[in-house]
């Protein structure tokens, strides 16, 4: 079997074209960031062809890359500024940690499989990315010492965001996911003001389940 030969940089700018654009994402800087970020290599190489398809990428682990159109519209709904400290929560090989690094300041990514921890830190090192790290750490703890955050992203499906987590956002600081919201998945947005928060269920999106925010089981006797 002859393996197809991918022009990446075409496919590329195929993906903002014909898949982030047409749905709906108007965030100009964002849609510059994903025509210039090399998703390939943030995908395991046997999926390198597939890396612009409109589709979520398997991982180990049962993990997933979020596909394109649901990473941007996520990305836009939390309106990341030049100045922003963010935090990336099951970052996975990296992709997310690269396009946020070009949006925010400062982008701490959290990943509970150290093999993704190295291979994401190797790939955001080789392609030049300073202001970007990636360390390991169970994702529903976040990175407290490291905050308070202006963002945290966390790039799959929770049954439930932690009290915890939401703690470790700044003043007007913004928590972007997606979860189960009026019985339906919906991608929400979680506002800090000062010590209330709101919550603005403002994208019918599905997401890979990230692991570690199930509910706790509820018994009754």
């Amino acid at each position: 079997m002859i393996e197809q030969i991918i022009d990446f940089e075409v496919a590329r700018e195929a993906m903002v074209e014909c898949q982030v654009l047409p749905g709906g994402v108007r965030d100009t800087k964002l849609c510059r960031v994903l025509k210039s970020i090399p998703r390939e290599a943030y995908v395991p190489e046997k999926y390198k062809n597939l890396a612009y398809m409109d589709k979520n990428i398997p991982l180990t682990g049962g993990r997933e890359v979020l596909n394109p159109l649901v990473l941007s519209m996520l990305l836009e709904l939390a309106e990341i500024q030049s100045d922003d400290l963010v935090l990336d929560i099951g970052c996975g090989l990296g992709y997310s940690t690269a396009v946020l690094a070009m949006l925010a300041g400062t982008v701490v990514a959290l990943e509970n499989d150290p093999a993704f921890v190295e291979s994401a830190n190797t790939v955001l090192q080789n392609q030049n990315i300073d202001n970007a790290v990636v360390v390991q750490g169970a994702h529903a703890e976040g990175q407290p010492k490291q905050g308070p955050f202006n963002v945290i992203f966390i790039g799959g499906m929770v049954d439930e965001v932690p009290h915890a987590l939401l703690e470790q956002l700044d003043e007007d600081g913004r928590l972007v996911c997606v979860s189960t919201y009026d019985n339906a998945s919906r991608g929400i947005i979680i506002s800090r003001h000062g010590d209330s928060f709101s919550v603005n269920a403002a994208l019918d999106v599905t997401a890979p389940k990230m692991l570690g925010f199930e509910k706790e089981e509820q018994f009754s006797f």
